[in-house]
């Protein structure tokens, strides 16, 4: 159950940030392609959620967290450059 809040919770928020930034640069609410494809994209993600928490839930929550106790050095390295390079 904790798993499946979590994950609306980031659900719903990856949401917001989109309608922002989609709706900003618009620069209207009333952008039918905009809302087509927020309802499109979030709605395939709520069905691949839903999936995961049914069928594999150790996934979804990997999927999740950010870094794994399993990871290697070299990998978080990689994470670490890649974020740095994407803000």
């Amino acid at each position: 159950m904790i798993l499946a809040l979590k994950a609306l919770a980031l659900l719903i928020i990856s949401f917001l940030i989109m309608a922002l930034a989609l709706f900003l640069a618009a620069g209207a609410i009333a952008w039918l392609a905009g809302w087509i494809y927020l309802i499109l994209l979030f709605g395939w993600l709520l069905v691949g959620i839903g999936l995961l928490l049914k069928y594999n839930p150790g996934l979804l929550e990997e999927r999740l967290s950010l870094s794994q106790t399993n990871q290697k050095a070299w990998d978080k390295v990689f994470l670490l450059l890649y974020e740095s390079q994407n803000r």
